[in-house]
């Protein structure tokens, strides 16, 4: 019976008329898992896609049985760019009985079809199949690691997005330290860790550009020593900082970085051509240039006052009394993530700290306690309604930028 049918298979193979009427006659066979497997190998390997639809139905009624074949099918549809066949193998997938199987299979499936490259079917499996099975992050390491060194942006972008979504799932209504959070986040940063490295040494600043500020978002949350950040953060460009929109660069201010996390994102935030300092600060006769939306982030006082009847200034004057040239530099530079070991001498400790209380900067108390030996805060905001005269401005709701001497 083996001899003579697999003559009849071959004949019949091009024309799914003729293999749908030879079907039961292959079922009937002692053989005929054999029969089924090797059917579907030929239709896949030559784009068969007709007479593969005659053979699917049987082949994914029993899916454990056909797991290795189905797979194998599969690469060899991707290999070949036979993307319908592929696409309909996809869709068989979910006929796998336990969620972790068809979340391999689809891992499995994502790293072949990048490894070719098949860049169509690559998206098709992110954008339609892996949102439905909620692939955990760890699964798409190597995806995304292969997306990257094939240099498959859209790729690269809709993988980020997903594990950034995920992350944010898994972490939602819980506070970001508890374990949960913590977990969730440190398991993206791992995975986007190595990434970042690969895009760097390969100079793929494009996709560097894609994973940086992800990256940045979960760099506290990471085991390892922060000099592996430190190295990472070294090593890309500025301009792939200035990628990163000026309000989430802001929002980051706040995250307990590496020092040199901190340097980069007060470099970044720093005035430039196409991002002007647009608000003056004076006292003593210094004055020093910022961003009103790096300042309004941190200061309640600065937020209110650009929200309100100095919207539209550019410049505000402290009386000498209120505040001195000394601590309101300090002030601008802490307020751009910029920190650095105080000379106590530099300036007076309770100038200081009156000068935190009145602008409301209650987020930058632990980090200039960490800088000035011996000082330590309250933390209780002051009321003060002392209003330094002299010319307010403003403009949004944040600000932020470079610190000059006029």
């Amino acid at each position: 019976m083996l001899t003579v049918l697999k003559p009849k298979i071959r004949r019949c193979l091009p024309n799914a008329d003729e293999l749908e009427k030879l079907l039961p006659e292959i079922l009937a066979a002692r053989q005929a898992s054999t029969y089924i497997e090797d059917i579907l190998e030929q239709c896949t390997i030559n784009g068969y896609l007709e007479s593969y639809k005659v053979i699917a139905p049987e082949v994914f009624s029993s899916p454990e049985k056909y797991k290795k074949a189905i797979n194998n099918a599969f690469a060899d549809s991707v290999q070949r760019h036979h993307n319908e066949i592929a696409e309909d193998i996809l869709e068989g997938f979910s006929l796998f009985p336990t969620p972790r199987d068809r979340r391999i299979l689809l891992s499995l499936s994502l790293e072949r079809a990048l490894s070719v490259p098949n860049a169509k079917l690559a998206k098709k499996i992110i954008q339609t199949y892996l949102n439905h099975e909620k692939v955990p992050i760890w699964a798409l390491s190597t995806p995304l690691m292969k997306a990257c060194q094939m240099d498959q942006r859209e790729c690269v972008r809709l993988l980020v997005e997903y594990i950034v979504r995920t992350r944010n799932q898994l972490s939602a209504n819980v506070p970001m330290w508890s374990n949960r959070g913590r977990v969730a986040y440190r398991e993206c940063g791992g995975v986007l860790e190595a990434v970042l490295w690969t895009t760097i040494k390969c100079q793929f600043h494009h996709l560097t550009e894609l994973l940086l500020f992800p990256y940045l978002e979960c760099i506290p949350y990471l085991l390892k020593s922060p000099n592996v950040s430190a190295d990472i953060l070294r090593n890309v460009r500025d301009e792939e900082f200035a990628a990163i929109p000026r309000k989430k660069c802001v929002g980051l201010l706040l995250h307990p970085l590496t020092g040199v996390g901190r340097n980069r994102l007060a470099r970044r935030l720093q005035e430039t051509e196409s991002e002007p300092a647009d608000l003056r600060l004076t006292a003593q006769g210094k004055t020093f240039t910022a961003h009103k939306d790096v300042l309004a982030f941190h200061s309640e006082y600065f937020s209110s006052l650009f929200r309100g009847s100095w919207k539209d200034r550019d410049h505000v004057t402290f009386d000498d009394e209120d505040i001195s040239a000394a601590v309101l530099e300090l002030i601008v530079d802490f307020s751009y993530g910029r920190r650095y070991r105080v000379d106590a001498r530099t300036v007076d400790d309770e100038d200081l700290l009156a000068a935190v209380d009145y602008f409301l900067m209650e987020g930058l108390k632990h980090d200039i306690e960490d800088c000035i030996p011996g000082l330590k805060f309250g933390y209780e905001s002051s009321d003060d309604d002392d209003d330094g005269d002299g010319d307010y401005d403003a403009s949004s709701s944040y600000l932020g930028s470079d610190l000059s001497d006029d």
